[in-house]
């Protein structure tokens, strides 16, 4: 295949990755990742479009290579911006106008204007530096909930940066075969690579949207609309997952059971919306009040469950009167008056003999009734004789 054919294939392909992320955008406006992405298509597509004009007509300096250079530094700063909005939800546009504004002007360098080589040798480390640091994020990002869903274009950003290092040392090893069209094998090189990226991180791009969906959607499945919190459904899942991992590798498993007291005074005397408002109250409350990685379930009507693996249980017992304190400390204000909250606690820790994750929750939940039975706004711990209070 000469250099004309694979020119004119890969404009053909840029377009239609940069149609597929642009419909994928269209279907999903709400995801400003996706407009980065589709952006990106956009701009590849148009730097490939002035590469085969070019070789038909003769075209500005400024058009071509100035302004293709910088569409195709844009680009990639657009695949960035995207990974960034999509992993902390922020943008990364004054990086990417700053480095097409360096791009665009270090061009009108005597040396830069008048060399092909020096040119490449300019625009190619800030490439390598925009697909590292879209890497960087990635990797950094590997372990959370939609880790799994950035795999695909972690291994296409990984391949284009080592081509791109092979592509330096071409450059400097043939400076003189430059030309677009012509037996040139870094010429070739360079469409194919920017075919295979193309694909790469269009498909990385459709395996990242597919995997949030799936996530979102299964999220969704697991959690309490009104609190926020996981549901029953999740206690399940959860629960048996870490309760085998926690007798494997013989470390504490245990819940923290709470109920919110005298909830059904609170309902009798303002009605179901204020206590709907409440219970949330109740569960931004406690969340803030433990770990951002530990469990929170909401059991059912004014009950919560806390799950804990790998904590010890005397720590999981200054956690326990933590949440306590911060609800009693933290009333519940409607526009109209103030209500005091209090909550009950039940403390129980896995036992070597234990068959299941319910064993122990049914001993957190009868650690929990003693402690309403005992006054209420407290916690106790239960134990093999008797329910031991954690003193306040």
């Amino acid at each position: 295949m000469d250099l004309l054919t694979l020119t004119i294939s890969t404009v053909m392909f840029s377009a239609m990755t940069a149609a597929a992320l642009v419909s994928l955008y269209i279907t999903n406006k709400t995801n400003k990742a996706m407009c980065d992405w589709a952006i990106a298509g956009v701009l590849f597509f148009s730097c490939n479009l002035s590469i085969l004009v070019s070789t038909f007509f003769t075209l500005p300096w400024l058009l071509s290579p100035v302004l293709s250079n910088v569409m195709y530094i844009a680009a990639h700063g657009f695949i960035f911006s995207g990974i960034v909005r999509h992993t902390r939800n922020e943008n990364a546009y004054l990086t990417i106008a700053s480095i097409c504004a360096m791009v665009f002007l270090i061009q009108f360098a005597p040396h830069v204007s008048e060399s092909v080589t020096f040119r490449l040798l300019t625009i190619l480390p800030m490439m390598m530096a925009l697909n590292g640091l879209s890497l960087f994020h990635l990797w950094r990002f590997r372990n959370s909930s939609l880790g799994k869903g950035y795999w695909a274009a972690g291994c296409a950003l990984s391949l284009f940066i080592v081509y791109t290092l092979v592509h330096m040392g071409m450059v400097l090893s043939y400076p003189e075969k430059l030309e677009y069209l012509g037996d040139d094998i870094v010429q070739t090189t360079n469409l194919l690579a920017t075919t295979l990226y193309d694909a790469g991180i269009t498909l990385g791009v459709i395996f990242i949207h597919a995997w949030h969906r799936e996530t979102t959607l299964r999220n969704l499945s697991r959690t309490d609309a009104l609190s926020g919190w996981y549901n029953r459904h999740a206690l399940n899942e959860f629960a048996t997952r870490e309760f085998a991992r926690c007798q494997r590798d013989k470390t504490t498993f245990a819940f923290v059971t709470f109920d919110i007291d005298y909830f059904k005074k609170v309902n009798d005397t303002y009605g179901h919306l204020i206590g709907d408002h409440a219970l949330k109250h109740i569960a931004s409350v406690a969340k803030d009040a433990t770990r951002e990685y530990d469990y929170h379930f909401r059991h059912g009507g004014e009950e919560f469950v806390l799950m804990f693996s790998g904590l010890q249980i005397n720590d999981i017992e200054v956690v326990a009167e933590r949440v306590r304190r911060a609800i009693h400390a933290a009333p519940f204000v409607t526009p109209t008056d103030t209500i005091p909250l209090s909550v009950s606690l039940g403390i129980a820790a896995m036992e070597p003999d234990d068959l299941n994750w319910h064993v122990v929750l049914e001993r957190a939940d009868n650690a929990m009734y003693r402690a309403k039975k005992g006054g209420r706004n407290k916690a106790e711990r239960f134990n093999q004789q008797k329910l031991s209070l954690v003193k306040a």
